[in-house]
């Protein structure tokens, strides 16, 4: 049997903006690995910005483009198209209860909203039905929602389940 694994090392520099008022407001809080290529790592960060790695971690670039100033809540890579990836953003912490999702075509190089007609809540996660990058569920704190059309229009879904926050799907 081997023993604790001593030997992590860092495999980017600091994604965030750095400690500015505390090193508690400026953390990664989320991580994806593209399920179609294990050389696309992604990283979401509590003070809004978003990184990729198309090479294993090697080179970051940061892909925050037009995306709001937000808590990064879930970036996941599609199972189904490696150039597709979506993200979910919180804005509470600024008063903003937009729900914010967003899809990208070309790995975070341009973003498109895909938020439709959501409720003004926050998205806390978010799933890609694999066979078919329409078909979205987001976790939201009303509920679990789902679109089968990309997300012009999103149900609530569950049969007299009560309105409560999910945080993971």
């Amino acid at each position: 049997s081997s023993g604790p694994v001593d030997d992590w090392v860092p495999i980017s520099p600091d994604l965030t903006d750095g400690i500015i008022f505390a090193p508690r407001f400026h953390t990664i809080s989320t991580v994806a690995e593209s399920p179609l290529n294990p050389d696309y790592l992604f990283a979401g960060t509590s003070d809004g910005n978003v990184s990729r790695s198309l090479n294993g971690g090697s080179i970051w670039d940061n892909i925050t483009g037009t995306l709001p100033d937000r808590y990064i809540t879930s970036v996941k890579a599609s199972p189904n198209n490696q150039n597709n990836l979506f993200v979910t953003v919180s804005g509470y912490k600024y008063n903003d209860f937009t729900p914010h999702i967003f899809k990208s075509l070309n790995n975070g190089s341009t973003w498109n909203s895909i938020a439709g007609n959501l409720p003004q809540i926050a998205i806390n996660d978010v799933v890609i039905y694999p066979g078919n990058d329409s078909v979205i569920m987001v976790a939201t704190d009303g509920g679990v929602y789902a679109t089968v059309d990309g997300g012009q229009y999103w149900e609530r879904l569950g049969n007299n389940m009560p309105v409560v926050a999910v945080y993971d799907i």
